[in-house]
């Protein structure tokens, strides 16, 4: 079973948020890698793009934006934010050149060794100057699984960025476990964690969010 298709199970969507961010500690994990895109677009007033959507937990905190998913439950689960929603492969959309003022793709390249198809069909939707945030991992468990994740760390992103002439404008790293470790953890036992995360260095952390301008 492909990524795709499993995402696109009614029970894997139906516990989604559940499964990774339920609880105190899971709740503030999601805050943290929400606030991120929040904290990028504060102000912002283009045409968004968030793809893949998911569950729409950072799309309900925006304006002006649309959802794209390849997985037609999870699209279901936003039609309660009322706004346009596609069915679509992030590889391949049918949306128009220069369409949106920014793409926001979270919790996404990690499923994928090559990455490349996706930034080009970013760079290729998103205006000139326009914006592509994401985020990717440094490390986990999954790599090591069945149904695994890939790496992308802040050094292959950088050549990825000067391959195909993206200019990045911020790098924030955070988490010195998995989320999914975390969220099970005590909430104290996660906030002493994040303190200690300031003495670490980014290349030692879980995750990396990037916010990159499109040079065309």
């Amino acid at each position: 079973m492909n990524k795709e298709e499993f995402y696109s199970q009614q029970e894997i969507v139906s516990k989604y948020e559940k499964r990774r961010f339920g609880g105190k500690s899971g709740n503030y994990i999601n805050k943290r890698e929400v606030s991120f895109y929040l904290k990028c677009l504060e102000g912002f007033k283009g045409k968004i793009l968030d793809m893949p959507i998911g569950t729409g937990r950072i799309a309900r905190n925006l304006k002006n934006i649309t959802g794209a998913d390849s997985s037609i439950n999870m699209l279901r689960k936003c039609e309660h934010l009322k706004i346009p929603l596609y069915q679509c492969d992030a590889g391949k959309t049918k949306f128009k050149d220069d369409e949106f003022d920014c793409v926001i793709s979270s919790r996404f390249f990690h499923h994928f060794k090559d990455i490349d198809k996706f930034i080009i069909e970013m760079k290729r939707i998103v205006k000139p100057n326009g914006y592509i945030l994401f985020d990717t991992f440094n490390w986990s468990p999954r790599m090591y699984c069945k149904n695994k994740v890939y790496r992308h760390d802040i050094t292959n992103i950088k050549m990825l960025a000067f391959k195909y002439n993206l200019d990045i404008l911020k790098i924030e790293s955070m988490f010195l476990l998995p989320p999914l470790i975390l969220k099970n953890l005590p909430f104290k036992i996660v906030k002493m964690l994040e303190n200690l995360e300031e003495d670490i260095k980014d290349k030692n952390k879980i995750r990396h969010f990037f916010m990159t301008r499109n040079v065309k």
